[in-house]
């Protein structure tokens, strides 16, 4: 990450000194963010991160910095790793060219069987995959794609009519489709969309790895007391809304895609509500994890201060009564 989180204090002033502005796919694209900028707003905690593929390198963000948390690498696209997957050879040299002047570093693949075989060799950021091939076509290799390396984003190629496998590949996670001829700026467009896709990924498995981290902590200091077996309800529950929000966000997410590309109001506003549900729910989450890290409270209760002699007095009265 180009932003240290545990030097980030969110103070913003790197925002309001970055030059840069492109749509934010948070707000479907409806209003604009910076190169650096919370992927996750109102999340907590929520450091700031950069747009490897907008981001000019001006090092405006850096010289602002008060903490030092900034640190831009000399060339950040040439280690962004992509994959061309197409049987033709015209295809893919011409993509490799464009993409290698952008600066990405660029491996090619003629079939999906050899696309396979490289991906096991090594992780690649993105893969350019042509849906119509011999043998493995692209659904096959995207599937694969997804289950060995869920983190790679994938774009698709298609033809003007292969509308339903280019929607068939939506449904199986690619990040995005392009139609043949490939349109550059459609090609631009549709990495820094990829791009984004990876950094929100990277954060929400930040903050999955941090609320897990807390829990873990938490249910270890509860071990010891008397509280164990309501403890491992509460963290059965909160794994479940964990594993709900999760899924409600992913499909909000899809529904919000298919609004964009299709230019739909009606999905853009279902989608829109899905998404306002689950941040509510992650509130609620939010609000329940604080709770839960509480101490416990004293419990008081009236009594005799006699009762402590009654009880002492009982106790020897019979070895008293021998002593005579």
């Amino acid at each position: 990450s180009w932003v240290d989180p545990g030097r980030c204090v969110g103070c913003g002033q790197c925002v309001d000194a970055c030059p840069v502005e492109v749509p934010d796919a948070f707000n479907a694209g409806l209003s604009l963010r910076k190169a650096i900028y919370l992927p996750v707003p109102h999340a907590m905690p929520n450091p700031y991160v950069i747009d490897a593929i907008a981001c000019t390198r001006c090092a405006a963000c850096v010289d602002c910095c008060p903490t030092g948390a900034i640190t831009l690498p000399a060339d950040a696209r040439s280690a962004f790793r992509i994959l061309v997957v197409d049987d033709e050879m015209v295809v893919r040299d011409s993509l490799k060219a464009w993409l290698e002047d952008e600066g990405f570093d660029v491996t090619m693949a003629e079939s999906g069987s050899q696309a396979l075989e490289m991906v096991a060799d090594g992780d690649y950021h993105l893969m350019l995959s042509d849906i119509k091939m011999p043998g493995i076509d692209g659904i096959g290799v995207l599937e694969k794609i997804k289950e060995l390396l869920p983190e790679t984003e994938v774009i698709m190629i298609t033809g003007h009519g292969d509308l339903d496998l280019a929607v068939k590949s939506l449904q199986n996670e690619a990040a995005d489709f392009i139609t043949k001829p490939i349109d550059i700026n459609v090609l631009e467009a549709a990495i820094k969309k990829a791009d984004e896709r990876i950094s929100i990924s990277r954060r929400v498995k930040t903050y999955m790895d941090d609320l897990e981290d807390l829990i873990r902590k938490k249910d270890q200091k509860l071990n010891e007391s008397e509280q164990l077996i309501t403890v491992g309800q509460t963290i059965a529950g909160m794994s479940h809304a964990i594993k709900s929000i999760a899924g409600g966000l992913k499909g909000s997410s899809f529904i919000l895609e298919q609004g964009i590309e299709l230019g739909n109001p009606q999905y853009l506003k279902s989608g829109w509500e899905m998404v306002k549900g689950n941040i509510d729910k992650i509130t609620k989450l939010s609000l329940d994890l604080l709770n839960y890290a509480k101490t416990a409270r004293l419990s008081f209760q009236t009594v005799d201060p006699n009762d402590p002699a009654v009880q002492v007095i009982d106790l020897l009265s019979p070895l008293a009564n021998e002593a005579e």
